[in-house]
């Protein structure tokens, strides 16, 4: 018998709380590896991540409204200091993101990434947690994946990629994967 997936998209976010500045669309925001002291909220600790303007300076905070899923769709982020730790669900997508370099992801529990929408190119070093489940990479600038720009062995728990050849990269105008293998946990590859 056939496995049948079935995949939900989930847009929930409350962005009850935005301190210093209004979140700009301007592609100029950094996502912080943690709220500056005088942000955080001892009630939303878990609850909040931080954004900072890279022009003004200014901190912006997001507190969660469910604290396992996580949008920060079309909210100008340009780099990442590290991932949130606490969601299950991030929502990344539509942002100003060429690459994804983070010095650690211990501790973090993403299991379903949506990196649709940016700008990752086959260059950009991508430093992805090795909990992620699901992984959406369409519309972006890769032409090509290898060992070099995706950290695909310490990808273990993938089992789901979507789209044309690998993750769901469609739109990318992808022409080659330079894979040893994927991971062997994938049972699920869209093409």
């Amino acid at each position: 018998m056939p496995t049948i997936h079935v995949v939900l998209t989930i847009a929930c976010v409350a962005m009850a709380h935005v301190a210093a500045s209004t979140i700009h669309a301007d592609n100029t925001n950094t996502l912080l590896a943690a709220c500056p002291h005088a942000y955080v909220s001892s009630a939303a600790v878990h609850s909040q991540v931080c954004l900072r303007n890279v022009i003004t300076n200014n901190t912006i905070v997001v507190v969660q409204g469910e604290p396992k899923i996580l949008s920060l769709s079309d909210q100008g982020i340009q780099s990442i200091e590290a991932f949130p730790t606490q969601p299950h669900i991030l929502d990344l997508s539509s942002n100003a993101l060429r690459s994804i370099n983070v010095s650690s992801t211990t501790g973090v529990s993403v299991m379903s990434l949506n990196l649709r929408n940016n700008s990752i190119t086959t260059a950009g070093l991508v430093t992805l947690p090795p909990s992620i489940i699901s992984l959406d990479l369409s519309d972006n600038d890769i032409d090509s994946m290898g060992t070099t720009s995706f950290n695909w062995a310490s990808l273990t728990k993938l089992t789901t990629l979507y789209g044309k050849m690998a993750s769901n990269v469609s739109g990318n105008g992808m022409h080659s994967i330079h894979l040893p293998s994927l991971p062997p946990s994938l049972t699920t590859l869209y093409t």
